[in-house]
């Protein structure tokens, strides 16, 4: 047994039953020993807060079988301070394109609008810090734009924050203007990509085919209510 206390990383597993399909979420608490603020990005994409459900999973719409178009992918994550503290309820709000490459707020209708697309949803965090979602992965919105992620983090001891997230090993970062701009600080705006992750004592396992992305959010400034 000594062998799993030298272990750097503690693996836990958490399920809640949304409304929208019993999605399978998933958290890595790993050790965060040096947590420099996240990049912020302020995007004109933000669908409204009215616009947003209490749901983690935007494959498909509540009541309904089909999905939306787009490689399944799981994002998971954790809120926490400067100081390495999880940040506990925080509201983790997620919107994206859809698989076309389309922010769906301004789109009505069309070829390139996915009607099984949730295209946003927020969740809060454990206290753990951890947040999840299942989605797809987006397409690029245009030639100077890689596909990316948006979240907006919401918490009475912080300012709202929002930031981009990017994927890992994704050509088209070599022409994003917002990761050009922010140089060496782009790698804190970067995912890092997750294995298929089984837990045999849980009856847990990620399908193969299913990418799972690990981003983790600093937010600046220190989390007074988290006591240990």
């Amino acid at each position: 047994m000594k062998k799993y206390f030298a272990q750097l990383l503690i693996f836990s597993i958490s399920f809640f039953c949304c409304t929208q399909a019993n999605a399978i979420n998933l958290a890595i608490d790993e050790v965060l020993l040096d947590c420099i603020p996240t990049p912020g990005f302020v995007s004109e994409t933000y669908p409204g807060e009215e616009n947003i459900s209490r749901i983690n999973n935007l494959r498909r719409k509540t009541g309904i079988a089909l999905v939306a178009q787009g490689e399944p992918i799981y994002v998971i994550g954790k809120v926490v301070d400067e100081d390495c503290i999880p940040v506990e309820d925080a509201k983790v709000e997620m919107w994206h394109a859809n698989a076309y490459g389309v922010y769906q707020k301004a789109l009505e209708s069309g070829e390139k609008k996915d009607e099984n697309f949730l295209s946003a949803g927020f969740v809060l965090t454990d206290n753990l810090g951890h947040f999840n979602f299942l989605s797809i992965f987006p397409g690029a919105a245009n030639e100077t734009t890689a596909p990316r992620l948006h979240f907006k983090i919401k918490h009475k001891d912080f300012e709202p924050f929002e930031t981009v997230m990017y994927f890992p090993e994704e050509a088209t970062n070599l022409s994003d203007t917002t990761l050009e701009s922010l140089g060496e600080n782009s790698d804190y705006i970067i995912a890092s990509h997750k294995l298929t992750i089984q837990d045999g004592s849980k009856g847990l396992e990620i399908p193969e085919q299913d990418t799972v992305y690990n981003f983790n959010i600093t937010l600046k400034g220190k989390y007074t209510q988290k006591h240990y």
